[in-house]
């Protein structure tokens, strides 16, 4: 579940912070990543207490995972239109964007790939850091506020 915790925040603040187009999807698929967290929390809790879960809960958990998964695809898809291709960095960024998409929908129809489903938001996850911290490196530091010291 704590992983899960961190789709929701890796959907929140990587896709509506790479490219504004993808705002509403990834706000969307935030928050049904929060809200299918909180029904998943809520089954544990019943079914720790011995209480059944019902039928007609359990179908809407699977629908808002689907949900979910289409607008976290939907986003991805986006930024994969939408970042620039002039460095070396933004292309793999489009490039892993891309593959969340094809990986997912290939997921759906093969169950099988599963396992590999996380590994192309991992590399989404991880790129816009590393490329993110190359450009900080880059900029030249700000001179320091307040008094000096003397140099002697």
């Amino acid at each position: 579940m704590a992983f899960d915790l961190l789709f929701v925040l890796g959907c929140a603040a990587m896709f509506t912070g790479a490219v504004r187009l993808t705002r509403a999807p990834a706000l969307a698929a935030g928050a049904l990543d929060a809200t299918e967290n909180a029904l998943l929390a809520t089954y544990a809790a019943r079914s720790s207490t011995g209480a059944p879960v019902d039928g007609v809960p359990v179908t809407a958990l699977y629908a808002i995972a689907a949900l979910k998964t289409a607008a976290a695809m939907t986003a991805a898809g986006f930024v994969a239109l939408a970042l620039p291709t002039t460095t070396r960095a933004h292309r793999a960024m489009a490039a892993a964007a891309a593959a969340f998409v094809l990986v997912n929908a290939a997921g759906t129809a093969l169950p099988a790939l599963g396992p590999v489903e996380p590994l192309p938001i991992a590399l989404l996850t991880v790129l816009p850091l590393v490329a993110f911290r190359a450009r900080l490196r880059a900029t030249p530091s700000a001179p320091p506020i307040g008094p000096v010291a003397p140099s002697r």
